[in-house]
């Protein structure tokens, strides 16, 4: 059915983000295998995933990269480039496209895509939504903004209900949304 479905900064052979992050897998081994199971409960194939960055970090990363997106059930793939991913990440054949920024509408909802929180974007006024990464559920930007990274969802891609009802809680809080990750 060609649904959408957004996630960030997998990280996936980073092994300090475990530290970092505190995220609660032994070992990037139990992470990656971690991530394929959750990754394959929320997608299809037909699906459409955006990577919005940080894939990986390692001088092989991107051969782990791709390994990881060939056992996920998505079928078209597009990363939005994060301050993580290499040349060889960004050149990878999975990708349907790499940018730096992307706007899509998903169900009739402008979204801006972007690595990095925006203060600002196009038709931030006008009810368009900004997701980002980057920030691992660190940083709460006011307005219609939504961290997608894998911190802030328990370690699954997010749809764009997910997104939208996140952001309304967060306006409902004035900006103060805990992350349970």
């Amino acid at each position: 059915m060609n649904r959408k479905v957004y996630t960030a900064d997998l990280h996936l052979d980073h092994m300090m983000i475990l530290k970092h992050t505190h995220r609660p897998f032994a070992s990037i081994e139990e992470q990656l295998e971690i991530l394929i199971k959750n990754f394959n409960e929320v997608l299809e194939r037909g699906d459409i995933l955006y990577v919005l960055g940080d894939t990986s970090i390692t001088k092989h990363g991107h051969e782990i990269t791709e390994a990881f997106l060939r056992k996920v059930n998505a079928t078209e793939f597009h990363l939005i480039v994060g301050n993580h991913d290499s040349k060889k990440t960004q050149r990878l054949d999975i990708w349907t496209t790499v940018s730096d920024i992307k706007e899509v509408k998903d169900n009739g909802q402008r979204l801006i895509l972007c690595h990095y929180p925006l203060a600002q974007w196009n038709k931030s006024a006008n009810g368009s939504v900004q997701i980002h990464g980057h920030s691992h559920g660190n940083y709460n930007h006011p307005g219609n903004s939504c961290d997608v990274g894998i911190d802030c969802w328990n370690f699954r891609p997010i749809m764009l209900n997910d997104i939208l009802h996140r952001i309304e809680v967060k306006q409902y809080l004035n900006g103060k949304v805990k992350y349970d990750a």
